[in-house]
């Protein structure tokens, strides 16, 4: 369907889709080549770092982290937990 929608004579300002294994790098090259920018967007969130975010976003200022190296601590923490964090980050 992309490459369809990206053959038009009149091609869209943006294409929009989720990442997909086995289909994202294609996509991307489709685009690449229409000259089209793209948006994606990735739906596959760990629920521990759901639980990061979520805190990050709360609407009341006090339930939230309380300074960005608290947030990066989750963050990293989250990743770890999910055997994510192949780059670990250090801080000083």
């Amino acid at each position: 369907m992309a490459q369809k929608v990206l053959s038009r004579p009149q091609k869209p300002d943006y294409l929009v889709f989720m990442c997909k294994e086995k289909v994202t790098e294609r996509m991307l090259t489709l685009a690449n080549e229409a000259g089209v920018k793209v948006f994606t967007f990735n739906t596959d969130v760990p629920e521990e770092a759901r639980a990061v975010f979520s805190l990050a976003l709360n609407p009341e200022p006090a339930d939230r982290w309380q300074g960005a190296n608290q947030l990066a601590d989750a963050v990293v923490s989250a990743l770890d937990a999910v055997g994510r964090a192949d780059n670990p980050v250090s801080r000083h």
